[in-house]
């Protein structure tokens, strides 16, 4: 069996709407604290795109850290829990296949999210400058690049961290 079929049947066996539902609270609460922390920066009058961007990020990749931890242990430790992971180990598929399929699919879940999330947060901060005025400045393709950087290289640090 094809491990990307594994992984359809593995999403198929959990609920996976509720585990990208997660997601939104996570989301919110990413823009909640960086438009508090905006504010932060506002006081050391060092409030550029880059600086804040760098802080955004580094913020959704804590949290989302968590997040690929949370759900490692809902989609493999909860199989040991229930016990159910014994009838797996009957399967005709190797067991290192069916592992691989449950991280693969906690690891998608989680850079769809953690990618999504950016772009929110990116969007957010672009529209609340542009309605609040927080950022001293105005934004810059360099800006805008050097976010795009942070991104990937945050979203392949979580994929490296959760294959791990």
């Amino acid at each position: 069996m094809r491990i990307w079929s594994l992984v359809r049947l593995e999403a198929r066996k959990i609920r996976i709407r509720n585990l990208i539902l997660l997601d939104v609270p996570i989301t919110a609460i990413l823009l909640f604290s960086t438009f508090v922390s905006i504010f932060g920066v506002n006081q050391d009058h060092a409030s550029s795109f880059a600086a804040i961007f760098k802080m955004m990020t580094s913020t959704v990749w804590d949290f989302y850290l968590f997040y690929t931890a949370y759900l490692i242990s809902k989609i493999i430790v909860e199989e040991y829990v229930n016990h159910t992971v014994m009838i797996m180990f009957t399967y005709s598929i190797k067991r290192t296949r069916i592992f691989l399929a449950k991280i693969l699919l906690a690891s998608m879940i989680s850079l769809t999210c953690q990618f999504l999330s950016q772009v929110i947060c990116f969007a957010f901060v672009i529209i609340a400058d542009n309605r609040f005025s927080l950022v001293n400045g105005v934004l810059t393709k360099s800006a805008c690049n050097e976010f795009w950087q942070y991104v990937m290289v945050d979203t392949a640090l979580d994929f490296c961290l959760s294959i791990r």
